[in-house]
């Protein structure tokens, strides 16, 4: 199964439209869960990400029960879930994965802020423009809450020409994932960068750190991308149609580390 968070703006329905959720899952044989902000929770249904420690951890247990009431009313296998979102989605998939670890088969953010980077919404706008870093003392509380386990594997899209998240909060996630390993985890291997270009969409530029033969971590920065969904739908809002499609991308990394 897989688990996908929209973005602030959005609904499932108007996310679902823009990553076209039902064709492509259909097609590749996953079952997809659209969970939905409430307006109550955030004026404009962004996911809390900036209130980790309150209402970020509420949504984050709401989320779970969400996903715990999908597999017990369809044939789901409970270890075999994945979870995706978008801006303040891609932000709160780190949220979960790291939350509970054991739950996911990996996560991913598309353009999302880097998680336990802020209290606050000014702290949440200093961090989306790259003026902010996951904070020390959450990394040590995190690290104790893994409890010697490795975070889920990782898949960070972003961007490059992202004026809303600036591209280095992917480059932060991923130096958030290296630093939570536990210290006698087996070493990742950097895999040297790929450019890849198909027709006449996007080009992108892909890093892999893996574990073994399989991507552990991997960081696609999208070229001429702004703050919208990669290959999207047209005429929907944060959709950007050039881009490589950002969903077919994600069930890839998420097949090949056995998601």
């Amino acid at each position: 199964m897989l688990v996908l968070l929209h973005g602030c703006g959005q609904d499932a329905a108007s996310f679902a439209a823009v990553t076209r959720a039902a064709a492509v899952a259909r097609e590749a044989g996953w079952v997809v869960l659209l969970p939905e902000q409430t307006s109550q929770a955030n004026a404009q249904r962004c996911w809390n990400w900036f209130r980790p420690a309150a209402q970020g951890g509420v949504e984050a247990g709401l989320l779970m029960a969400l996903i715990d009431q999908a597999c017990r009313r369809h044939p789901v296998a409970a270890d075999r879930i994945s979870v995706l979102g978008l801006s303040a989605g891609g932000a709160m998939a780190l949220m979960l994965g790291l939350r509970y670890p054991k739950r996911f088969a990996a996560v991913g953010s598309h353009s999302g802020a880097v998680p336990w980077s802020a209290t606050n919404a000014a702290q949440a706008a200093r961090a989306m423009r790259g003026g902010r870093g996951p904070d020390a003392k959450a990394i040590q509380a995190l690290r104790f809450g893994l409890a010697g386990r490795r975070p889920p594997p990782l898949l960070l899209l972003h961007g490059d020409a992202d004026h809303v998240v600036d591209f280095s909060n992917a480059t932060a996630a991923a130096g958030m994932w290296m630093h939570l390993q536990p210290e006698d985890a087996q070493a990742l291997s950097a895999v040297q960068a790929r450019r890849i270009q198909r027709g006449m969409r996007h080009a992108m530029d892909v890093f892999d750190w893996m574990e073994g033969k399989s991507p552990y971590v991997r960081l696609v920065r999208i070229e001429g991308l702004g703050h919208a969904w990669s290959g999207g739908a047209g005429g929907q809002a944060f959709s950007d149609p050039a881009g490589p499609d950002g969903l077919k991308l994600a069930l890839r990394f998420f097949l090949a580390v056995g998601g």
